[in-house]
């Protein structure tokens, strides 16, 4: 290592520099406090005079050297929270041998931040262009993306020496919506450094804005960051390579939502969003499109001060049925890709509805589903809110295999006493693809068949196990429906008069709900109506009958509202949710046969969907890109297994679609500065270089690494608080540990820290022997 080298210094925090103007502060003082001279003559002076002069030489090397002791320990102190760390070269010189290099890439979401005309990850992939069009001959890249999901996705899995290849791939790589996870990209990078050629130099450069919520999260997470870097660090050269501002002002999308629960074709329903400031964006009045299939349906002006967030509700008209793809927008501000938010709204036409009643009724009995059909379709409402809504029709449990089940929304079991294996494998089936399942109670009951056949020990999707059916003593007062917060009970909220808290009931069935969720309870504690969502559906069970046995609800004026109030929470419930950027996508299973999934960037992927004896849901794992996903059927194949005329498993019609929107826990732009990625990468030889922004873009070579010099600094302001020390009570004393010092830390940056603890011990030892040689009068008192 040559001289200069060593000295090549540069600050992690160079404002701390202005500090040095403290050096001073030593001198002043020493100025203003100084002795004046002032003669006084006297009959002892002339031999006090003749002494002082003896003494003066010492006395004046004395005063000097304890300030200039004081002024290096204020520099010192500067010097140190500056971060000063030294570039030492590697003994490599560039292109000398092929080097083994792993770009990282970061590409989540805080990377679209645009500034300074660009954004980070354009400015990123510019600089990766750089370092490959810069590589000599035989080096080999691997590059590797930091974006959404526990899988880091390589973009070049094995070693290339094609620039033109790399490039190319660089070129492609695409901007996510997710929120960064390094440490599974740290992991995958460490891997491959172990397996590289030990004989070749590797070098690892991460090139990402340091967002803090990714490389700095709570709890362990850090710490693996910390020692995945560390590590990468102590096999190879560790180049980080920052971008981005420190903050970036943005507002961001971060929530949309249906007020209705049930949209139907031709009504107008309301979307409410939710918009979050983060920074100081400018304030004021913001237009919000809304947008139905790519169609501008609306827009509403939000009037917001800044700081903190804001809602706003716009009203949109659905003329279309089926799955309707909704956005809203706002206006592009720094942070683009946050400004949109989407969601998937099923339309629909009507409601259809399977009632199933007992077999073995006669004609001219009445049937338990007789107040079910009139709280769905009440006659003579033909034009309200609930007309025609719901299209009701009728079966019995002896047939319940050869309906259609899919053709169907929900299905109510009214009373069935059992269930077979064959029906509760049909059922579950139904309600894992979206379906919504009713259960309802009656004396006859056989509780044991519905915990075998569709509990299942919580495997399957009823939502607690049956215990018996339960009689009130005679004499006792009638059990009565609790207040309820659950949407469902909506409508008899602050309105205890509307029928729910006065609805009697005698006889129920008690259901042991554990963990599942209770809707209604009664009086006593026992849940009336509990539920549990299961795939795409739910099940819901009522421990009061529907055909009124033991009870009054049938006929009291809770039960129409609640009841359509439930069914039309099972068909929302069974609505695509949307999900976030990297989260796995699953449609309803769709049936065998040939698909088409359209990507949000209009790319268009073929899927096969095969025959299965458990059809499950169609999933989507590759969802780093925020927009719609849309599943299109091409061809369908036979469903094996008939089970009737039709499959209980049909196929739904032939296009889904799902929403993945942004990951805003990444909108708060803050990144780590080069102090706190000092922090993670501890004593770990790096290189922590900016001028990879195109702003500032030089021609760096990546062959050398940085080391923090700080704690020397820090130890040798101890060491000159001793010296100072030290020559206040006696000048040798001072003057040896003043030179071991300086011989100790000179040695120890350029040969190592054991070579100079070596050298400053012999110079310290050295000159406390010097006077007695040279004569102790010269050096000592």
């Amino acid at each position: 290592m040559s001289f200069p080298a060593a000295l090549a210094f540069r600050f992690a925090a160079p404002e701390m520099l202005a500090g040095l103007l403290l050096i001073a502060v030593p001198l002043l003082l020493h100025w203003l406090f100084r002795r004046p001279h002032r003669e006084e003559p006297w009959g002892a002076m002339g031999i006090l005079r003749r002494a002082l002069e003896r003494r003066s030489r010492r006395l004046r090397l004395e005063t000097w050297l304890l300030l200039a002791v004081r002024m290096l320990m204020v520099a010192a102190a500067v010097l140190a929270f500056a971060r000063p760390t030294r570039s030492l070269s590697t003994g490599v010189a560039r292109n000398a041998a092929p080097t083994q290099r792993i770009l990282i890439v970061d590409a989540s979401l805080s990377m679209s931040s645009r500034e300074r005309g660009a954004s980070a990850l354009e400015q990123a992939r510019l600089a990766a262009r750089r370092i490959v069009d810069a590589a000599g001959p035989g080096d080999a890249f691997r590059v590797l993306r930091i974006g959404p999901g526990a899988e880091p996705p390589a973009v070049i899995r094995l070693w290339s020496t094609d620039p033109a290849a790399v490039m190319a791939e660089l070129e492609r790589l695409p901007q996510t919506d997710g929120r960064g996870r390094p440490e599974a990209a740290l992991e995958q990078a460490l891997a491959w450094l172990d397996e590289a050629a030990p004989a070749r130099p590797a070098e690892t450069i991460v090139l990402s804005d340091f967002q803090e919520s990714n490389w700095r999260p709570s709890g362990a997470a850090e710490m693996r960051i910390a020692e995945l870097l560390q590590a990468i660090g102590r096999q190879s050269r560790l180049v980080l390579a920052p971008f981005g501002d420190r903050q970036v002002d943005n507002l961001a999308l971060t929530e949309l939502d249906v007020r209705e629960p049930l949209v139907r074709r031709g009504q107008t329903a309301t979307l409410a969003a939710r918009i979050v400031r983060f920074g100081d964006p400018a304030s004021g009045a913001i237009p919000v499109e809304a947008r139905v299939n790519g169609v501008l349906a609306g827009v509403a002006q939000l009037e917001s001060d800044a700081g903190g967030e804001a809602f706003v509700e716009l009203p949109v008209r659905f003329d279309e049925s089926g799955p309707i793809a909704v956005e809203l927008a706002l206006p592009e501000d720094l942070v683009p890709r946050d400004d949109r938010i989407r969601r998937v709204v099923q339309v629909r036409d009507r409601v259809r509805v399977l009632l199933v009643d007992p077999a073995g009724l006669s004609r001219d009995a009445a049937r338990p589903s007789d107040y079910l059909r009139l709280a769905l379709a009440p006659p003579g409402v033909a034009d309200g809110p609930a007309g025609g809504l719901y299209e009701l029709r009728t079966t019995t449990d002896a047939s319940l295999l050869q309906a259609d089940l899919a053709a169907h929304d929900i299905v109510v079991l009214c009373s069935v006493p059992r269930v077979t294996p064959t029906e509760a494998a049909a059922l579950s089936r139904f309600v894992e693809r979206g379906g919504g399942l009713i259960v309802g109670a009656s004396r006859s009951i056989d509780a044991e068949s519905f915990n075998q056949e569709l509990l299942r020990d919580g495997a399957g999707p009823l939502p607690g196990r049956l215990v018996q059916w339960i009689e009130q003593p005679s004499q006792a007062e009638p059990l009565t429906f609790l207040p309820s917060t659950h949407s469902i009970a909506e409508p008899f909220l602050g309105n205890p008069d509307a029928g729910l808290e006065t609805t009697r009931v005698w006889e129920h069935l008690r259901i042991d709900a554990g963990e599942s969720p209770v809707l209604i309870a009664l009086s006593n504690g026992d849940p009336a109506l509990v539920e549990k969502p299961f795939g795409q559906g739910r099940c819901v069970v009522s421990g009061v009958a529907f055909d009124g046995a033991g009870t009054n609800w049938p006929v009291w004026p809770s039960f129409l509202p609640l009841v359509q109030e439930l069914a039309a929470h099972l068909v929302a419930a069974s609505d695509p949710a949307p999900v976030l950027a990297g989260e796995p996508l699953e449609f309803p299973f769709a049936g065998p046969g040939r698909f088409d999934l359209s990507l949000p960037d209009g790319t268009v992927q073929p899927r096969l969907a095969p025959p299965a004896e458990t059809p499950r849901p169609v999933r989507i794992a590759e969802t780093a890109v925020a927009g719609i996903y849309e599943l299109r059927r091409v061809d369908a194949a036979p469903a094996a297994g008939a089970e009737g005329s039709r499959p209980a498993d049909a196929a739904p019609p032939g296009v889904l679609r799902g929403a993945v929107n942004p990951d805003t826990s990444e909108s708060r732009i803050e990144r780590l500065d080069p102090v706190q990625l000092q922090s993670l990468l501890g004593r770990t030889p790096h290189r922590i270089d900016a001028a990879w922004q195109p702003a500032a873009v030089a021609d760096i070579d990546p062959s050398s690494i940085v080391d923090d010099v700080s704690h020397w600094l820090f130890a040798t302001l101890l060491l000159l608080a001793a010296v100072e020390a030290a020559l206040v009570l006696r000048l040798g004393w001072g003057l040896a540990i003043l030179a071991g010092t300086g011989a100790g830390v000179l040695t120890a940056a350029l040969a190592g820290p054991i070579a100079g603890a070596i050298a400053g011990l012999a110079m310290a030892g050295g000159m406390t022997a010097l006077p007695r040689i040279v004569g102790r009068r010269v050096w000592m008192r």
